[in-house]
């Protein structure tokens, strides 16, 4: 009853919701409100993508792996009419999350257990592994990136890249998580650079030998190497069965 004003802690996991579309809404940490997670019409491999990415968002698809019997009970290549066949075969959720002040910032963990309780047939989680990677490093000693202060902006579509008093990860995270989301080699920020910086390049903000070659006018490259990095490892649970809403 009532209209939801007094709710301190609410969790709540649903099958599809027809007429709704696909989206998430994360709210920041309030000291007087507390926090909400809302994703809606999400796949199961989207769930545990923000349960373990938490707010920083640093698993990008390329570093998620799964190693289940039928991935297609988490994700699918469909698109159109075959995919909302498909998200609506028992493979799309509602999930939301409302937390109290004293509980907010546990978010992602309490997410992660909800996720556990609900799909013991998965066992997900961080893991290092070794693989191929997109590697920006500096080339040169000499700084050609340092800022030269003012507005802090930036502006990036398929073809241009600007910064303005922006820290160079801005990039980096526009990059991993959007144009270079596609590619199988996850990108991997090795700079070290601290300060914010200036920069704009024309390039095919989804083609690494393009932005690569952008990049050398800053001292920057774009190299294929193996790192051993962090990545979210979903994992079918030994003995355990499709959990049904």
């Amino acid at each position: 009853g009532g209209d939801g004003s007094t709710v301190r802690y609410h969790s709540m996991l649903s099958r599809y919701t027809e007429g709704l579309a696909g989206m998430l809404t994360v709210l920041k940490a309030d000291p007087e409100k507390g926090r909400r997670l809302s994703a809606v019409n999400y796949s199961l491999k989207k769930l545990f993508r923000v349960a373990y990415a938490g707010d920083d968002w640093s698993f990008s698809n390329n570093r998620i792996i799964m190693e289940v019997k039928d991935p297609e009970r988490l994700t699918t290549t469909k698109t159109g009419v075959a995919y909302l066949e498909w998200v609506k075969d028992d493979n799309g959720f509602c999930y939301e999350l409302q937390l109290p002040p004293a509980q907010m910032h546990q978010m992602f963990e309490i997410m992660q257990e909800d996720l556990r309780r609900n799909f013991p047939q998965y066992d997900a989680g961080i893991e290092k592994r070794k693989m191929k990677c997109l590697v920006l490093r500096r080339t040169s000693k000499s700084d050609k990136l340092k800022s030269a202060g003012g507005k802090p902006s930036i502006y990036i579509d398929p073809f241009r890249c600007e910064l303005q008093n922006k820290p160079l990860t801005s990039m980096v995270q526009q990059l991993a998580l959007k144009f270079l989301a596609k590619s199988p080699l996850p990108l991997i920020d090795e700079t070290g650079y601290k300060g914010n910086v200036d920069l704009a390049i024309k390039a095919n903000m989804s083609n690494p030998q393009s932005l690569a070659a952008a990049l050398q006018d800053y001292g920057l490259d774009l190299i294929e190497a193996e790192r051993t990095i962090d990545v979210l490892v979903i994992k079918d649970r030994p003995g355990t069965l499709k959990a049904k809403l």
